[in-house]
């Protein structure tokens, strides 16, 4: 099932509403759940399918089916209460965004830390021509910046000691997409501060957020022992592809040779495992033609000859730059090719609408 008819079917089904307090439910076609471990279950379905569609439209730049605004189903409680079916408090997604972290289970961080990832990356989609960017305190732009990077501040300041590091896989992905969601959001910070020609002390602020949120990626990648198997999941390609993408512009910028060395190990193991991983093999291939471009390494394209050689699918590569905006959309599609197709004639339409007034 596409993630658009899950997320229309949970609607139907009125899995967004479960702990609404109006009479809308009545629109749903699900009866009452009999007990607290169906309404559980219900309420994971709902999250399931909110975590897919954020994902797919943060990585796509396209819009997000589910409003966050029109959820009143609280998140999941924990997997042991779900498991034992010993009924849980739970919190809403609202209440954990505003630092409330008391009910909040494992699945609920990593709901919480999808929708952060989500509204950063849109954030950096965003046509900001309208907003008077040089306004730091007013404009649209750099309000929700600062929104965001308070939202990801209060994120990781909030995490459970069980959550913070990579010694689990919930705790490696959270923090992969919280460092991610950094920097997205702090490079188009920085684009547009130079831009602008705004403040240094904004600017500094803003690139200041990038190498830290870099070298957390690096180290949460060099201490699994199973490196490959990470790399199953393209969101962790795309936090290495960011992540090498912050040590090339540190090293172009500062000469800073730790950066050096850590974007040719990341690039280095992109390559590897791109053999066997036609996602981390297109990001691999499209780092290397920036750092060819940069003038670092003008073999680089030569060292994923292979990988472009052995490429399946002939689209765009993922992790496009738009070097004016700062932006990067890792899921890239092509547009149109070729002739366009023929107009239906007018006569045809004519005849089709002539019922209407």
């Amino acid at each position: 099932m596409s993630t658009s008819k899950s997320v229309r079917l949970s609607q139907i089904l009125g899995l967004h509403q479960l702990d609404g307090k109006n009479d809308w439910r009545r629109n749903a076609t699900l009866p009452e759940p009999k007990d607290w471990c169906e309404l559980e279950e219900r309420r994971r379905t709902l999250w399931a399918v909110f975590c897919t569609d954020k994902h797919t439209s943060g990585t796509t730049g396209w819009p997000s089916l589910m409003d966050v605004n029109k959820i009143s189903t609280l998140l999941p409680a924990s997997d042991e209460s779900f498991q034992l079916g010993m009924e849980e408090p739970s919190a809403s997604l609202l209440q954990v965004l505003g630092g409330d972290n008391s009910l909040c289970s494992s699945f609920g961080y990593r709901i919480m830390t999808t929708h952060l990832f989500h509204e950063c990356l849109d954030h950096t989609y965003q046509d900001h021509q309208a907003s008077d960017l040089t306004d730091i305190h007013n404009s649209q732009f750099w309000k929700r910046h600062r929104d965001l990077d308070t939202s990801l501040s209060t994120a990781f300041i909030t995490l459970p000691e069980t959550l913070r590091g990579s010694h689990t896989q919930e705790a490696t992905n959270i923090n992969l997409q919280l460092h991610t969601a950094s920097i997205c959001i702090h490079r188009v910070g920085a684009v547009q501060a130079k831009k602008h020609n705004i403040s240094a002390d904004v600017l500094s602020n803003t690139q200041a957020r990038l190498v830290p949120s870099a070298d957390a990626i690096f180290n949460i990648i060099a201490s699994q022992p199973d490196v490959t198997a990470m790399f199953s999941k393209p969101l962790v390609t795309f936090a290495a592809y960011m992540a090498t993408y912050v040590f090339l512009e540190d090293y172009v910028s500062a000469q800073n040779r730790t950066s050096e060395m850590k974007m040719t190990a990341l690039m280095d193991l992109m390559i590897t495992i791109g053999r066997e991983n036609p996602v981390t093999a297109s990001a691999a291939i499209q780092m290397a033609h920036e750092l060819r471009k940069t003038g670092i390494d003008a073999s680089a394209v030569d060292k994923v000859q292979d990988l472009m050689d052995e490429r399946i699918a002939k689209g765009p590569l993922l992790g496009q730059q738009n070097t004016a905006e700062g932006s990067v959309l890792f899921c890239p599609f092509d547009g149109p090719s070729g002739p366009a197709p023929p107009g239906v004639p007018s006569e045809i339409l004519r005849g089709n609408l002539s019922g209407f007034p």
